[in-house]
């Protein structure tokens, strides 16, 4: 896929070696987040439950290496709950290597995405080009955050850009070899997450259209090659599919019949997803709380997410091509397109808005757009110069960073300090600060903390002695009630999402909170209060926030304060 001079490929290799490190220091620091607790050993569980409910096997191949050959005992094979097996299986060393290794893993899959972004830039515009588009990708906050962790989100999104490249390029030379290339690659996808079954139409409509645009042959030849070229691509990607599911057969239960089909688990783990994907949920952005959601949603979230210096560069490629003499190409379409699609869908058909990660698989592919400033850059001494600060300022921003990734947000957004404002769920708390928790306590003394909070992992595993708060939709294990005359702990650790009350579905009972300001907030995710030493909120952002939390869209019930809780009014 790619072919240059040895002294050509340093840069390249140093970019993939920082992106490892980033994710491979980062990972090594963080609790096991919310979704990882359910996949972690499930491929190869006995449990008849859990192959209905999972994606696709490839990430679970792939991070289940590593537990080959480990003596797991029968009873976690056959253990139907997710997050209680995914905890079981950490503790069965003291320390996090079971999880670990399981992320390690999958690094490669992260490195890949840099990889791809590189031949296609370079095939693009230049060696320049490639290597801009690939600083983009390593330096991209986002995918180093996913890039370490075991959920299907970065296999997907490397599976697409490699189909999606593969597919661009079938178009440009159509050989039998490339269509083999295609059909595999998007097989790979298929076998990587339920959501490829939306990027398969978002590719073929891009593809017609780019072939449309080229202009290349007449339309109904192009059309002709356009049909074989696809019905050969989809054939060898379900061939792929079916083969990853052991070419079995079965019936599903499908509006009430029972029909026989290939890949039954595959099938039904794919309604699973649909059915789970229109039921009633709560979203957080900038402090409200909708079941509805928000049409905007994604393009805010992008907002604070990237880099600015990443969206100043893509705005640039976008949208200033004629003022920098950049001629645009049919091919580009591939880049930009897919983009488009999902974000439409996404925003008026989609019904869960959760996470920057739903937008991976086609945010690679818009970076390598990017590569096409490269071009003017060349030209121009005083642009090259532009262009290196900028792309310096998104690497800067992505170092300082480290290691609190998953909650990243950019200066518009306030830092990720002040993330908890603005976002929720796997854009800033998934969970994943309950070591970063640990540390904290270390270096402040607090030898217990009362805690709310949002994940599956077990505090306890990474040494922190608690008191269980509310904290619906948690995994959270329950601690014995307070003896008579036990004082709490002065020491209030609320996870954002709890904080948020997004669960809730009666009054916030941690809503007094909104009155103080944090001590510290720990992995930009885990809010800390000392109950001793509160700290006042200002009255201007205190009302902000109240009429915030006003918002009709919220349906809240009165509840009482727990009374295991130190109100800071006491």
């Amino acid at each position: 896929m790619i072919h240059a001079r040895p002294a050509r490929l340093a840069l390249p290799v140093l970019l993939s070696l920082t992106f490892a490190v980033l994710c491979a220091t980062s990972l090594l620091r963080s609790s096991g987040t919310w979704d990882e607790l359910h996949y972690l050993g499930a491929v190869g569980s006995e449990a008849p439950v859990v192959d209905a409910v999972l994606q696709p096997p490839l990430s679970g191949w792939i991070h289940g290496l590593p537990l080959q050959g480990l003596e797991i005992p029968d009873a976690l094979r056959h253990e139907p709950n997710g997050p209680l097996r995914g905890q079981r299986i950490v503790a069965l060393r003291a320390d996090d290597w079971m999880l670990d290794s399981a992320r390690l893993a999958l690094l490669p899959l992260g490195v890949a995405l840099g990889w791809i972004a590189f031949a296609w830039g370079r095939h693009l515009y230049g060696y320049g080009g490639g290597l801009l588009a690939m600083a983009l990708v390593c330096f991209e906050p986002n995918v180093v955050a996913h890039a370490g962790l075991i959920t299907p989100d970065v296999t997907l999104a490397a599976t697409a850009g490699f189909a999606l490249y593969q597919i661009a390029r079938l178009a440009e030379t159509p050989t039998s070899q490339r269509r083999v290339a295609a059909g595999l690659a998007l097989g790979l996808m298929l076998l990587s997450k339920h959501a490829a079954l939306l990027l398969v139409p978002i590719f073929l409509v891009t593809d017609l259209a780019a072939r449309l645009a080229a202009r290349a042959e007449p339309r109904p030849a192009l059309l002709a090659r356009a049909a074989l070229d696809w019905t050969a691509i989809v054939a060898l990607a379900l061939a792929l599919l079916w083969a990853g599911y052991g070419f079995e057969v079965g019936r599903v239960l499908v509006g009430g019949y029972e029909i026989a089909v290939p890949a039954p688990r595959y099938v039904q783990g794919a309604i699973y997803q649909w059915q789970q994907s229109r039921l009633p949920h709560d979203f957080f952005l900038l402090g409200q709380i909708s079941k509805q959601g928000w049409w905007y949603f994604y393009l805010v979230v992008a907002l604070f997410k990237v880099p600015l210096g990443t969206l100043l560069l893509l705005a640039l490629a976008l949208g200033a091509g004629r003022w920098l003499g950049i001629r645009g190409r049919a091919a580009e379409l591939y880049l930009v397109l897919p983009a488009l699609l999902l974000l439409l869908y996404l925003s008026f058909w989609n019904t869960i808005q959760n996470g920057f990660r739903y937008l991976l698989p086609v945010w690679v592919p818009l970076l390598v757009l990017t590569g096409r400033l490269a071009l003017p850059a060349a030209r121009s001494r005083a642009f090259a110069v532009l262009l290196g600060v900028t792309l310096a300022w998104s690497a800067i921003a992505t170092v300082r960073a480290w290691p609190d990734y998953l909650a990243y947000v950019n200066e518009l957004g306030g830092g990720s300090r002040n993330g908890y404002r603005l976002l929720s769920d796997s854009n800033l708390d998934w969970g994943q600060g309950l070591e970063a928790l640990s540390v904290w306590m270390r270096e402040h003394h607090v030898p217990r903390v009362q805690l709310a909070y949002f994940g599956t992992a077990d505090p306890a595993h990474w040494g922190i002695d608690y008191l269980a708060l509310p904290s619906p939709t948690s995994a959270l294990p329950q601690t014995p009630p307070l003896a008579p005359g036990e004082t709490p702990p002065r020491v209030v650790a609320l996870s954002a999402y709890q904080y948020q009350g997004v669960a809730f579905h009666g009054d916030n009972p941690y809503a007094r909170f909104h009155e103080l300001e944090p001590n510290d907030v720990v992995a930009g995710s885990i809010l800390i209060f000392d109950l001793d030493h509160p700290r006042k909120r200002s009255a201007q952002r205190g009302e902000a926030e109240r009429s915030q939390r006003s918002d009709p869209v919220r349906r809240r019930r009165n509840e009482s304060w727990p009374r295991t809780v130190h109100s800071p009014s006491q």
